[in-house]
């Protein structure tokens, strides 16, 4: 019973947000991880509960972005962006929080996944500027790790450089300090 109404409820928001041949892709990739998504990490049962109890398009745009979620670590980026999108469309570009800017970060990411670096720097630029407007270390600490490798990737060694330290400084602010660590280790 319990997985027939996960079942039902992912179909209506992947319905919604693809064609009928790839929301039925979408459903069969979730009936074979089902199992998996109920047991495996919060995140993953975070995806459960919401998709049961959803109240309002808050939840809504913020179960569609752990799906994205979900997909983006299966590396199926068309999917994740998919979700990801509806979670923009649907709350958070209407709603701007720090929560926004995860979202254009991993977009971000996929972006460079397909190979097109100006649009990776683009999102993680949009994702900065929403951090910097509610202070959040741990964001700005990520994204400009993000924006570090991108320019390492594209061979802008300097510019890798400048957000490499300013990385080092937010994670320095959250008190981070294996990640911290980590990415003095890389420099």
């Amino acid at each position: 019973m319990l997985r027939c109404k996960i079942l039902i409820a992912f179909l209506l928001i992947a319905s919604t947000i693809c064609k009928a041949q790839d929301a039925q892709d979408i459903v069969n990739v979730w009936l074979k991880n089902a199992d998996e998504l109920s047991t495996n990490s919060s995140r993953d049962s975070f995806i459960t509960k919401s998709l049961l109890g959803i109240k309002d398009a808050s939840s809504l745009a913020e179960a569609e972005f752990h799906i994205g979620q979900y997909f983006l670590d299966k590396n199926v980026y068309n999917t994740a962006l998919k979700f990801y999108q509806k979670s923009l469309k649907d709350y958070y570009d209407k709603n701007i929080s720090a929560f926004t800017a995860k979202v254009y970060n991993d977009i971000g990411f996929i972006n460079g996944q397909q190979g097109k670096p100006d649009d990776m720097l683009n999102y993680y630029f949009k994702a900065i500027r929403i951090y910097e407007q509610y202070d959040d270390h741990e964001g700005l600490a990520v994204t400009n790790s993000n924006i570090s490798s991108a320019y390492f990737d594209m061979g802008k060694k300097e510019d890798a450089i400048f957000y490499a330290i300013q990385s080092l400084r937010m994670r320095q602010k959250t008190k981070d300090w294996d990640a911290l660590a980590s990415r003095k280790k890389w420099i």
